[in-house]
């Protein structure tokens, strides 16, 4: 009984990230992305235009840094994490996950 739970949960749980593997690796390359912008660069054009950008992407980016911040949300992409490695053998998914948890402590 438990066996045939099992194999459903997990069958389910792949095909949900194999589904939206896409749509996930490009959210991360998103959120990495925008951690590691040289917003200071529009100095050199504008005195303070990188604290002027910043104040433009954070009514978007504090609601999905708070959201991917919280408990359960981080619990979720370790399991993508998890599986990316062991179940899918997707190593690009896997060290971009990695990646992501790197960056997201920085800050």
């Amino acid at each position: 009984m438990f066996d045939n739970v099992s194999s459903k949960v997990g069958s389910k749980i792949g095909s949900t990230i194999g589904a939206n593997k896409k749509l996930i690796e490009k959210f991360l390359v998103v959120l990495i992305l925008l951690e590691f912008a040289p917003f200071d660069v529009l100095n050199v054009v504008h005195p303070d235009a990188d604290k002027h950008v910043r104040r433009l992407l954070a009514p978007v980016m504090n609601p999905i840094t708070n959201l991917m911040s919280n408990v359960y949300m981080r619990a979720l992409v370790f399991l993508v994490l998890v599986w990316s490695c062991c179940m899918m053998k997707d190593m690009n998914l896997f060290f971009l996950v990695c990646v992501y948890f790197i960056v997201s402590r920085r800050g």
